[in-house]
């Protein structure tokens, strides 16, 4: 790693959550969390569990969820906050960032705000979960984002209806 952080700066790639989903848009998340299963499996990948850290004084909490994946060739950390001021402010209190290393150099590979990927992600897992454990399951409950991304990947039927709860 250099002593120079604008050097860094320059190699590590900053997206925001506008810039990710239209990256969504692009990659198929749900093949490539049955590659990062498989992996698990054969343990080229390590998930461990999360860490929940307290903040001092009252001021909320965070959780780490820590992985990495070896035909990736990256290991990184999604970092969850949960801030009390936010709360109390009428502001979201959960922001949601994932750091990405690279395992050849490790040196920092990609920031990014992670609230899609989340979405995503759980959309993802649970159109696999279905596809092996009950595939005939026709209909998954939902609301919201996620149910809309539920339909988008095959989850539940594409006429379904989705609201609030």
């Amino acid at each position: 790693m250099t002593d120079n952080p604008s050097a860094l700066a320059a190699e590590l790639e900053l997206f925001d959550a506008e810039q990710i989903a239209g990256r969504l848009e692009r990659l198929d998340v749900k093949a490539t969390l049955r590659e990062a299963f498989a992996e698990l499996a054969q343990g080229s990948a390590v998930q461990p569990p999360q860490s929940l850290v307290l903040l001092p004084e009252e001021a909320g909490d965070f959780i780490v969820y820590m992985g990495a994946l070896g035909a990736k060739g990256v290991f990184g950390a999604k970092i969850s906050p949960f801030l009390s001021s936010l709360a109390k402010s009428g502001k979201p209190p959960v922001t949601v960032s994932t750091l990405l290393f690279s395992i050849a150099t490790g040196r920092p590979a990609l920031l990014c705000d992670s609230l899609a990927l989340t979405t995503e992600r759980t959309a993802a897992t649970t159109s696999l979960a279905l596809d092996y454990l009950a595939p005939e399951v026709t209909r998954v409950i939902g609301a919201g984002n996620l149910a809309r991304r539920h339909i988008g990947l095959g989850a539940c039927p594409r006429n379904a209806e989705f609201g609030k709860v």
